[in-house]
């Protein structure tokens, strides 16, 4: 990706306004890394919150964790939890910076069944509605 600076002297912006220009684009570029820290921050906090509510639940239902290695994935998300809800197994994976939340967990040693996550949560939405109707 070219910088801020490298597109203004390919615009061919005079020499004069290289230095001005290159620090208005610089700080520019500045915002905009201090915004997609700020997106990661909340990104992050999002997975705190979600992986407090698992973990919650792992310890209410029959659950475990493992390693899965998924193509493509930094290899800090391949913690997985798994549970096995009386309607069927749910998984979310976890970040390493989280494992401690899941130190309680055996191994799990189960089979992915091959949900996806659209099923996890429409199976999950489906035991609310059917919990309410009880």
């Amino acid at each position: 990706m070219k910088t801020a600076v490298e597109m203004a002297r390919e615009a061919k912006v005079t020499p004069g306004l290289i230095s001005e220009k290159g620090a208005y684009f610089a700080r520019i570029e500045h915002l905009a890394e201090l915004a997609r820290a700020d997106e990661r921050e909340a990104t992050n906090n999002a997975y705190k919150e979600r992986n407090q509510l698992v973990a919650l639940l792992s310890m209410l239902f029959p659950s475990g964790k493992a390693k899965t290695a998924i193509d493509g994935w930094d290899e800090a998300w391949h913690g997985c939890v798994y549970i096995d809800f009386p309607w069927g197994q749910a998984s979310w994976h976890y970040h390493t910076d989280d494992e401690q939340m899941f130190a309680h967990l055996p191994p799990y040693t189960k089979p992915w069944d091959g949900h996806t996550t659209e099923a996890k949560y429409a199976a999950i939405a489906a035991a609310i509605r059917a919990r309410g109707q009880a």
